[in-house]
């Protein structure tokens, strides 16, 4: 094995990405696992080095974008988590199941919230918890731990109606043949129905077990009853068209957290009858047919014969999945719970108070669209008022990379920025302002320059800014890449004293709260902490490049508190010559 490993830590070098490690401690065959890591694959997997480890697998499994490690055994599993080497581990199952979960250190995501009842907190650090569904099921150790609600989602696009030409109708039960998902009272409940003009059809068995043998024994040589095996992702739609109903049977004492099955059948207009549990109506809503015992199961599907009780089943069903599902949005959503959970490197700080929600939203765009992806936004509303302002806040707050603060009265620039600063996880802080963009590589580019020079405190960049009525681009600034005691000497006297763009800075957290953060001005409070900096014989850079347009209007913080650089020359002038007396003065 130590040899296999090796070779695999040659294989995989690391590529820039964050590596991410999918661990399904069960055998990965046709189910709601597979279908989960195809969807988020396909979107979401090329911003990862993804790494897929399962204990087994029936036949090859390909998930673009992905490297699956599969047949494994528990001893394997963990040697190649501690050679990959993962800066995220998303968990499956979290339960000692295979010995698994025991030993493994790296920052988790920990699915299905029902099984932490059996994990004490002493065998992982996680990071966070999601689920399927909205359940409270935690076990008490992880109480303290985030919870973030990702329903199922699929393409509707992908599964779409269309005319059956076969003679008779097909109902299609569809999923690995587990006591889980088909229990043996339902198999009975088979054996005694009336099937009437109705077939069952079982698509996937998954691997070969006592209990596949069990049902496939039991319901083989009934006329109206055939299977199918294992169907993959790519070909479930066209298994679906040939079907007239799906019925899902799963276990009452099984926590369902969703089903891809029922989903993807109310997509191609099929009518679902399905057994009443928590999740699956947390994920379907009220659309199917529902029913607690085996029997009424059965019957519910016969009330199905005519043609037009299925087909307008079938037309609420579809309607209902294009209404309310978004693969895309549910794909970044993972990732971004992902990130999130990431040891975060970066924390965005941003203040907002009013500011126009085009503006916020087009702000919010850019730090979305960041090469550099260990970053957190920490959002300080400064006691907004506007309704669309406030509304616009809400909704990008709900991106898991997201640490609102909100304030019920405006407190003022300086206030709400150190208040941000405490809460800060990352070791720098890139602060942004609310109405600004910045250029897709800003982040990526600031720190890897703070990486190659741990001497600078505070490294800032040129901006373009944004004519207010014209909306065209101004001529960039050009501030020296070294600010020095020397050169505020030479411009302290003189009205250029602007050498830093405020919006543009990142920042080393540590150093700047040691010396008090942001002092509390009426005006000019960044310009205060840079003196203080440079004071403190910290060091100040700035890149050459633009990292930000920067807008300019009317509602402007800065042209709002009326500040004017004669303003600016005397505060410098009274920070330089007495630095001692810095003092607070009324924001």
């Amino acid at each position: 094995m130590a040899g296999l490993v090796e070779h695999l830590a040659e294989l995989w070098p690391r590529d820039g990405r964050p590596r991410l490690i999918h661990l399904i401690p069960w055998d990965l065959t046709v189910g709601g696992a597979q279908r989960m890591l195809d969807v988020w694959c396909s979107h979401e997997a090329h911003r990862w080095d993804t790494h897929i480890l399962t204990v087994g697998a029936r036949g090859p499994f390909v998930f673009a974008g992905a490297t699956v490690h599969s047949d494994l055994g528990s001893s394997q599993v963990l040697s190649l988590i501690e050679t990959l080497q993962p800066d995220l581990l998303v968990h499956h199952e979290p339960t000692d199941k295979n010995g698994i979960s025991s030993k493994c250190s790296q920052v988790w995501i920990l699915h299905c919230t029902n099984s932490l009842r059996e994990l004490p907190p002493k065998h992982a650090t996680a990071a966070r918890v999601f689920s399927n569904f909205d359940s409270h099921e935690i076990h008490l150790g992880w109480r303290q731990l985030p919870l973030k609600v990702l329903p199922l989602q699929i393409d509707p696009g992908e599964f779409r109606p269309t005319k059956r030409r076969h003679v008779g109708l097909v109902c299609g039960i569809v999923g690995r043949l587990h006591e889980d998902k088909v229990p043996r009272s339902f198999i009975e409940a088979v054996l005694a129905w009336r099937a009437g003009p109705w077939r069952i059809r079982f698509i996937g068995h998954g691997l070969d077990t006592g209990y596949q043998r069990f049902v496939s024994g039991k319901l083989a040589n009934l006329p109206w009853v055939d299977f199918s095996g294992d169907v993959t992702p790519i070909r479930m739609p066209s298994a679906l068209r040939r079907l007239d109903a799906v019925l899902i049977p799963t276990d009452a004492t099984h926590s369902e957290t969703g089903s891809y099955a029922a989903l993807e059948a109310m997509a191609t207009g099929l009518p679902v009858i399905a057994r009443d549990l928590p999740g699956l109506r947390y994920n379907c809503g009220d659309v199917p047919l529902y029913a607690s015992e085996d029997t009424e199961l059965l019957a519910r599907l016969r009330e199905l014969d005519k043609a037009d009780a299925r087909s307008e089943a079938g037309v609420k069903a579809r309607k209902s999945v294009v209404n309310e599902h978004n693969v895309h949005k549910h794909a970044a959503t993972h990732s971004a719970s992902f990130s999130a959970a990431l040891c975060c490197e970066v924390s965005i700080l941003m203040p907002v108070f009013d500011t126009p929600a085009a503006y916020l939203a087009e702000c919010w765009e850019s730090i979305r669209a960041q090469t550099f992806r260990e970053w957190e936004l920490v959002l300080v509303d400064d006691g907004s008022r506007a309704a669309e302002t406030i509304a616009e806040i809400d909704r990008i707050a709900g991106d898991p990379r997201v640490v609102l603060i909100r304030l019920d009265e405006n407190q003022g620039i300086a206030p709400a920025l150190n208040l941000g600063l405490s809460r800060c996880r990352g070791k720098l802080v890139a602060r942004m302002d609310a109405d600004d963009s910045m250029m897709p590589t800003r982040l990526q580019r600031q720190v890897a320059y703070l990486r190659a020079h741990s001497d600078v405190t505070i490294l800032g960049a040129q901006l373009q800014s944004i004519d207010w009525e014209t909306d065209q681009l101004l001529p960039p600034t050009e501030h020296p890449e070294q600010v020095t005691n020397e050169y505020i000497e030479r411009q302290r006297n003189t009205s250029e004293i602007w050498f830093l763009n405020h919006p543009t800075v990142m920042l080393r957290r540590r150093e700047v709260m040691n010396l008090g953060g942001y002092p509390k001005y009426r005006v000019a409070q960044d310009l205060g902490l840079w003196l203080k900096v440079v004071q403190a014989g910290l060091k100040i850079h700035n890149l050459p490049t633009v990292e930000l347009h920067y807008r300019l209007h009317p509602n402007q913080v800065s042209t709002a508190s009326g500040v004017r650089r004669e303003e600016y020359a005397q505060i410098v002038e009274e920070c330089w010559k007495h630095p001692a007396a810095m003092r607070e003065e009324p924001a």
